[in-house]
């Protein structure tokens, strides 16, 4: 199976007296297959494909106080991007299941025999699968956080006083489907009344995860009431805290208070003992 890794780091600093900035960036890319055995004889070019991107930005702003004090602005950007699915289609997912898309790739007669929407099965010696054989997972994952923090440090006779805070606020999208059997009636059906039927698992992206979506909307697609786009997931994290290291001639005494808030911004149970009550 190919792989490929590529990282890029870049630092620099900044005088502005009294202040000092500092800019950092980290970039990671990969691109590799993931490994089946059953597809190992006739479909290794079905393995599954797996893109992965994480990008890095920070700034520290720093300013001496005087020779015993000084405090530090830190804020960063992280943005994680998974995308992971058949090693042929990836995220042409209307291809999956269509017979047209899969002919090159099947062991069939001219005639094209195949049921749309479908997938090769075992072959004869029932170890493998047959020629064209689709792995019908598609996951698509985009995260991006924001996190700022603050942070002064002094050093009073024995007392070194550190006083700090911060959040991080994250944005997350996700979105899993298995795409064969959109392929079933898409010559009658729309593209959204078709997944919409497979049931897909997702956030902050539309129904067929073209765009993303900051808002929940529904529609009725095929006789029900499906989802069409969901809001992201918002999760914040903050935090506090104060610490004093008393230093001694022969003892060292650090003494310190921290305050933690999450918020992961979803649903929860109301009674674990209950969890199919009140609706």
């Amino acid at each position: 199976n190919s792989s490929e890794v590529w990282r890029f780091t870049a630092r620099t600093q900044h005088s502005f007296d009294p202040f000092t900035l500092r800019l950092g960036a980290n970039i990671n890319t990969r691109k590799f297959r993931s490994y089946i055995h059953s597809y190992a004889k006739n479909n290794s070019f079905h393995n599954p494909r797996i893109e992965r991107e994480n990008y890095s930005f920070s700034a520290r702003l720093s300013q001496n106080l005087s020779s015993n004090s000084f405090w530090n602005l830190n804020a960063g950007y992280k943005v994680y991007e998974n995308e992971q699915g058949d090693g042929v289609w990836f995220n042409d997912l209307e291809s999956y299941g269509d017979t047209t898309a899969n002919f090159p790739y099947l062991n069939v007669g001219p005639s094209g025999e195949g049921i749309q929407g479908s997938r090769a099965t075992l072959d004869p010696v029932q170890l493998f699968f047959g020629e064209g054989r689709v792995s019908n997972a598609y996951y698509h994952t985009y995260n991006e956080t924001f996190n700022l923090d603050l942070d002064f440090t002094s050093q009073i006779d024995n007392h070194l006083l550190e006083i700090g805070g911060g959040f991080n606020y994250n944005t997350l999208r996700h979105y899993v489907l298995g795409p064969v059997r959109i392929a079933i009636d898409n010559d009658s059906k729309s593209l959204e009344e078709r997944i919409a039927g497979q049931n897909p698992f997702f956030f902050c992206w539309d129904l067929t995860e073209q765009e993303k979506a900051n808002s929940d909307e529904s529609k009725f697609l095929g006789g029900i009431d499906a989802p069409v786009s969901v809001e992201p997931k918002r999760p914040i994290i903050a935090y506090t805290y104060i610490q004093d290291r008393y230093e001694l001639s022969d003892l060292v005494i650090n003494v310190g208070v921290r305050f933690d808030y999450f918020d992961s911004k979803t649903l929860q149970v109301k009674d674990e003992t209950l969890p199919f009550a009140q609706g």
